[in-house]
Formats: C-alpha cells, sequence, structure tokens
C-alpha cells in the first residue's frame, strides 16, 4: 500500500513528456483519464490518429493554452507547449462532456459534441 503514491507519482511524471510516433495510432478507452500538466510537452507526430472514447475524461492543468477550433480541427494556442503535428487526425467521439481546467485558455468550437466524463483510468493502445 506504501508503494501505490509512489508508483502513481512516477505514472503521473511519464505523462508529462508523450511522443507518438508517425503512423501510430492512440485510442483512449472509455472511462480514462488524461492529464497534461503545466509546462508538458505532448507531441503527435503525423498521420496519426488520437481518438478519446466516450466516458473518457481529458483534463488540462491550469494555465495551460489549448484551443479547438470548428470542424474537429485542434489548434494550439501560441506560447503552448503541446504540438499536434499536420496531417494527424484528432477525434473527440460524440455524446460527451469536455471539462476544462480553471484558468485554462481551452476553447470548444460550437457544433462540437465532446463529452469527457471524470474519474477514469487512462489507457494507450499501440
Amino acid at each position: 500500500m506504501t508503494f501505490v503514491p509512489v508508483i502513481y507519482s512516477m505514472f503521473q511524471l511519464i505523462l508529462f513528456r508523450v511522443r507518438i510516433t508517425p503512423n501510430s495510432s492512440v485510442r483512449f478507452a472509455p472511462n480514462s483519464c488524461v492529464r497534461i500538466a503545466p509546462n508538458s510537452c505532448v507531441r503527435i507526430a503525423p498521420n496519426s490518429c488520437v481518438r478519446i472514447a466516450p466516458n473518457g475524461s481529458v483534463r488540462i492543468a491550469p494555465n495551460s493554452s489549448v484551443r479547438i477550433a470548428p470542424n474537429g480541427s485542434a489548434r494550439i494556442a501560441p506560447n503552448s507547449c503541446v504540438r499536434i503535428a499536420p496531417n494527424s487526425c484528432v477525434r473527440i467521439a460524440s455524446n460527451s462532456s469536455a471539462r476544462i481546467a480553471p484558468n485554462s485558455c481551452a476553447r470548444i468550437a460550437p457544433n462540437s459534441s465532446a463529452r469527457i466524463a471524470p474519474n477514469s483510468w487512462c489507457e494507450n493502445r499501440p
């Protein structure tokens, strides 16, 4: 029981920097939790596909700058450490509810149907 918090904190540190190789497909299973910490660097290589399943939980830490443009096009604001490479596919499953942490610069465009449920685990599939 005493080792669980240590392993969990190490797991969080690993999540701060995520690199997805080209032609890779990352799927977040239902009830999964994705947290992007401040000053973290996430790079998604070209031709990669990122899918967030229904009832998945995506949390963007405070003071982060993420903008999701209309028609499902993700835009990352200036001075943010999140880069999505060209020709990448970002899909947010329908019937969802997105929650962004306070003081974040995240914008979800109209006509988007993002639902992100709280209290979930994170699962990466190759």
